[in-house]
């Protein structure tokens, strides 16, 4: 019942969706990989350090047999970039190599260290990727400015973080997320107005049916004991 109201702030210091009523997932900081990457923009920019390649996961988990979830990344270089990855992945679990995830590396998906699919069409970076994982049939797809360009079967029976990460080991790849809190990737890109399922976030490009938004209003509320 107790909500913010706006007073001596200018429109546009509060427009993302974002707020305590409805908190959108980011990347996750404070997982320890042993590389140093370098997180900005409220933990929605990942830039990878060249000396390594662990994936950087998110702070959201998405629950399997819970439907779709979808969100967008908008990567540098085809060198690496964003994926799914089991949350019992091991902490200093390789971006490429490493077979608890799916990641996007040079326009195809790879899946512990050799690729399993091409995507269709080519990529023009800095380029936006949308995935949407439906943890009900598990299923990874991978959209392209609203059109589906892959279509990859992951592990069943398996809670997935989303990640970032860089293929080579040697190179710097910048990923920036949107959950459905920023369409418009900090300003790189035009913003877009399509949202989830139950009418949340905001995307650049068109969310796939019945896919939602990694929000708190989308997960179950948890369960507290009286303990």
């Amino acid at each position: 019942g107790n909500h913010f109201s706006v007073g001596g702030l200018v429109t546009s210091d509060f427009g993302m969706p974002d707020s305590p009523e409805n908190n959108f997932c980011t990347m996750n900081p404070l997982f320890a990989t042993g590389v140093t990457n370098t997180f900005s923009e409220g933990n929605l920019k990942v830039a990878t350090n060249s000396s390594g390649r662990p994936s950087i996961p998110s702070t959201f988990v998405m629950p399997t047999g819970t439907g779709k979830w979808f969100f967008e990344a908008r990567v540098s270089g085809d060198g690496g970039g964003v994926g799914i990855m089991r949350t019992d992945a091991p902490y200093n679990n390789d971006f490429y190599y490493g077979d608890y995830q799916w990641s996007i590396y040079v326009h195809s998906v790879i899946h512990n260290g050799a690729s399993i699919g091409s995507l269709s069409g080519s990529a023009t970076y800095a380029e936006v990727y949308g995935l949407m994982l439906d943890t009900d049939t598990d299923t990874l797809k991978v959209y392209v400015g609203g059109s589906e360009v892959g279509s990859f079967s992951v592990d069943a029976n398996y809670d997935y973080y989303a990640i970032s990460g860089d293929g080579s080991g040697a190179v710097s790849i910048t990923s920036q997320f949107n959950f459905g809190g920023d369409s418009t990737f900090q300003g790189d890109e035009s913003a877009g107005t399509n949202q989830d399922a139950n009418g949340i976030g905001n995307f650049s490009m068109a969310v796939p049916t019945d896919a939602k938004a990694l929000c708190t209003k989308n997960l179950e509320e948890p369960t507290i004991g009286a303990n």
